[in-house]
């Protein structure tokens, strides 16, 4: 039985439909691990499968290496060794390996800020998909199917299709006169 279309639970699915898409980095699978467990994000530690020794840590706006070697409880040597960093410029890449020594917690915050980074990135995998030029025809798209991108994809499909075999559009008033009402008035 499929739940109630409330408002909570659409845009609980468009949250879900946003990070879907990028479960290979540690932190979405926390997040993604908290909405399905209704677990709190700030109190919940980070877990991952496996005996991996690194966390895959999606890059944020605010993110630093100092605050990353705080979050992780390493040293800012560490992950500069493990990622090949020869400065402190991180923001160049998408994501860092981490030492997994410690197990951090993510708060709400880090998480609307990651989904509105990987709102940004899904529009862009959309209009690679699709050829779009625009992130608003790309987010109209998107946003007509609650964030998912494969409905998406086939709405865009069906639009396209339909542009092909549409009869041409014909105006009722001649093309002279159409112009006419856009030209300003002379004085």
């Amino acid at each position: 039985m499929e739940p109630a279309q409330t408002p909570k639970n659409i845009a609980m699915q468009r949250r879900l439909n946003i990070f879907k898409g990028f479960m290979m980095y540690n932190n979405v699978q926390h997040i993604m691990n908290c909405i399905d467990k209704q677990l709190s994000l700030d109190d919940t530690p980070l877990e991952i499968a496996g005996d991996d020794e690194f966390y895959t840590h999606i890059i944020l706006e605010g993110d630093t290496l100092p605050g990353l070697s705080i979050k992780y409880k390493v040293s800012i040597s560490e992950i500069k060794e493990v990622n090949r960093l020869y400065s402190d410029r991180i923001h160049e890449r998408t994501a860092l390996r981490i030492p997994r020594k410690h197990t951090p917690t993510f708060s709400e915050n880090e998480a609307q800020g990651l989904e509105q980074l990987l709102k940004n990135r899904l529009i862009n995998r959309f209009r690679r998909k699709t050829g779009i030029k625009s992130n608003a025809e790309a987010l109209y798209y998107l946003e007509n199917t609650n964030m998912d991108i494969d409905a998406a994809f086939n709405l865009w499909a069906d639009d396209s299709a339909w542009e092909k075999t549409a009869p041409a559009f014909n105006s009722c008033i001649p093309c002279h006169e159409e112009l006419a009402l856009f030209e300003k008035p002379s004085r």
